[in-house]
């Protein structure tokens, strides 16, 4: 029953991003990513020259975007993606580029000056090194499996895999957040977040239904998406809840810099309630608070 619905979302996918009727498949789907990847430095610099914006906002984004559409076609060309080699049909290739061009979003918002053209230093580390790792994790893994499975077919158990099942698209959705970060938008994560939870998600699902057919799967201790980073569920909760807690605060509060002065004073003056004003001053937490109360009120 299982394998017969998995095998149905396959089939879905596939038509979808592959075979949309009418008409047979006459494009191959890496020319579609390709363009608009290796494009998008272009689309940027020609609005920086439309708009006259020689900000830091716009260079940096021309940096992260600009050099991750490069790298993605050298990859491309050294160890492809064979489910991109496909032909599609001229549907599909709409329903790609409509996706695609989507991405290009925050690099308008930043030239257009929509966006926020004096990132602080905070945001432009965070995204830097948000994009670094992605880059290293996306590219790393890709080849690794490709250079894998060529030679010795099977389930990939060590290296990038060894920590998450999917390394790639955890390295994909931090590129991608880098570029929202450095923005300041909100509409691009509405758009990443679609994606992620309608594309990522069941292909990563679908996915796991196939790799627990396959030999020392009962021996894969891994998380499906987040790394493992250790064998207790516990340990790996509390790492995450503390990341995620600190880095949603210092986010919040105006950044790392302001964020490390204020404790640093705290903890100097033994001044622990400047840091429970600081924290009731967030929006961010006045906003869960207020949505929590609209919850109660409406059960």
């Amino acid at each position: 029953m299982i394998d017969t619905i998995a095998q149905g979302a396959v089939n879905v996918f596939d038509v979808i991003q592959h075979r949309i009727p009418p008409g047979p498949g006459f494009i191959p789907l890496n020319w579609i990513i390709n363009t608009q990847k290796f494009g998008c430095w272009i689309f940027v610099f020609s609005l920086m020259i439309y708009y006259d914006n020689w900000s830091i906002g716009a260079w940096m984004y021309l940096f992260l975007h600009g050099s991750y559409g490069i790298t993605w076609f050298i990859k491309d060309l050294v160890f492809p993606d064979e489910s991109f080699q496909k032909r599609v049909t001229f549907f599909s290739a709409i329903a790609s580029c409509i996706l695609l061009i989507s991405y290009l979003l925050p690099g308008y918002q930043m030239v257009a000056r929509i966006a926020k053209n004096k990132p602080t230093e905070d945001r432009i580390i965070a995204s830097s090194v948000c994009y670094i790792i992605g880059q290293v994790l996306m590219t790393g893994s890709d080849c690794q499996k490709y250079y894998t499975l060529k030679y010795e077919k099977g389930l990939i158990t060590t290296g990038f895999f060894k920590l998450t099942r999917n390394p790639n698209y955890l390295g994909e959705v931090m590129i991608y957040s880098s570029f929202a970060m450095i923005g300041g938008r909100w509409e691009f994560w509405g758009i990443l977040i679609f994606v992620w939870t309608a594309l990522f998600l069941p292909r990563m699902l679908i996915k796991d239904i196939s790799l627990r057919k396959k030999k020392g799967w009962d021996k894969y201790d891994s998380y499906m998406f987040w790394p493992k980073f250790s064998s207790s569920c516990l340990d790996n909760v509390i790492i995450y809840a503390v990341v995620i807690t600190l880095g949603l605060t210092m986010y919040a509060s105006g950044g790392f810099l302001f964020f490390y002065s204020e404790v640093s004073y705290m903890i100097t003056y033994n001044d622990y309630g400047r840091m429970l004003t600081l924290i009731s001053k967030i929006e961010l937490f006045t906003f869960l608070a207020q949505g929590l109360e609209a919850i109660k009120l409406y059960l």
